[in-house]
């Protein structure tokens, strides 16, 4: 019998930011300019918990963090 899949949606907590580092440069690279990236762990915790400016929401499968994936 097949399991379901749980999907879950929560708002980013500081030990999340290495992972969405990770998916910034991905990004970049994918849209071959990762030169471009100045985001650093410092700086997006600065700005998304102790000056919070912005948020980010992460998405998980089966309790895994997914990210973007682009197929062309």
């Amino acid at each position: 019998m097949p399991t379901k899949t749980q999907l879950t949606v929560r708002f980013a907590e500081r030990e999340d930011v290495p992972f969405i580092l990770q998916l910034i440069r991905e990004l970049a690279a994918y849209e071959r300019s990762l030169e471009s990236v100045r985001a650093t762990p410092e700086n997006l915790e600065h700005w998304m918990f102790d000056e919070p400016v912005a948020e980010c929401l992460i998405g998980s499968i089966d309790g895994a963090p997914r990210g973007h994936r682009a197929f062309l």
